[in-house]
């Protein structure tokens, strides 16, 4: 709303120039990892898109990466095999804290992770989020939670992806 209203006040600036001026200001990443069966010929693609500053690139290949772990586990072969050898591994968070993207944040800028580490950290919770938001739909669906509880499900995600509520 409030850019809606500078928009209304300030008409000099064409809309479409300032979307992209605020699009060019963040990093974002999108790639596309395509997989093949070779007993059924069969393509399919796994597609990543990130926004942030620093490593969108990185937590993209992770994305993807975990999106085709468990297609070559079905017996599908990875066209780009350099992501094979990308270290995605998470590392392990401050003790007694869990990741969030607040927490890597920090960690990242105080030089205590490097790039790689905190793009694996936020998507390793990208996926964990999604698959949250996923299970729950699927328990409002069959009937299993309440519109309430399905609200505190979505919530308790958004928290552990942040870190803030």
């Amino acid at each position: 709303m409030e850019l809606n209203l500078y928009l209304n006040r300030n008409k000099r600036i064409p809309p479409l120039l300032l979307f992209l001026t605020i699009l060019s200001l963040g990093g974002c990443a999108y790639k596309e990892v395509s997989l093949s069966h070779q007993k059924t010929q069969r393509q399919v693609s796994c597609v990543g898109f990130y926004l942030d500053w620093h490593v969108s690139d990185q937590t993209v290949d992770y994305i993807n990466m975990h999106c085709a772990k468990d297609l070559i586990e079905q017996g599908y072969q990875l066209h780009d095999v350099t992501l094979l050898s990308v270290d995605f591994t998470v590392p392990e968070p401050p003790k007694g804290k869990q990741w969030n993207q607040a927490l890597a944040a920090n960690q990242y800028q105080a030089g205590l992770i490097n790039e790689r580490q905190y793009g694996n950290i936020l998507g390793a919770l990208e996926v964990a989020y999604y698959n949250s938001l996923e299970q729950a739909k699927a328990l409002k669906k069959r009937g299993e939670i309440s519109q309430s509880r399905y609200e505190q499900l979505l919530s308790q995600a958004e928290l552990e992806l942040t870190g803030s509520g």
